[in-house]
């Protein structure tokens, strides 16, 4: 990408991020499809004979992650398309941002979405 950049190509530069976002997308959401449709199975390859309790908690967790995978994509995407041409600063401040926020939004989900931890 840097050096189509270079060249100031700019129609082969959108072809080549958005064969990029294309690609991402859809090799995300592939992957998301196979944990969404077989999460069980690659739960019990992992783990083998767990308690009722247990699976259901780490199958509700694999889902939820599982769900995110396309914006990781995409957004994984973006941060090389940044730093490719460059510009490293904005994919670290949005990735610095993400970080700061994430713990306050896994904790408003676990305490509102699902009750909190049980006891």
């Amino acid at each position: 990408m840097q050096p189509i950049y270079g060249e100031n190509d700019k129609e082969t530069v959108k072809r080549s991020a958005g064969q990029l976002v294309y690609v991402m997308t859809l090799c995300s959401a592939f992957l998301m499809l196979i944990v969404l449709f077989f999460n069980r199975l690659i739960l019990r390859g992992i783990f083998g004979k767990i308690d009722a309790d247990v699976m259901n908690y780490a199958r509700i967790y694999f889902i939820l992650s599982a769900i995110s995978y396309p914006f990781l994509g995409l957004y994984n995407a973006g941060a090389a398309l940044f730093r490719s041409i460059g510009d490293s600063k904005t994919s670290m401040i949005s990735s610095l941002i993400m970080n700061i926020l994430n713990p306050y939004i896994d904790m408003l989900t676990a305490r509102k979405l699902f009750g909190g931890a049980k006891k």
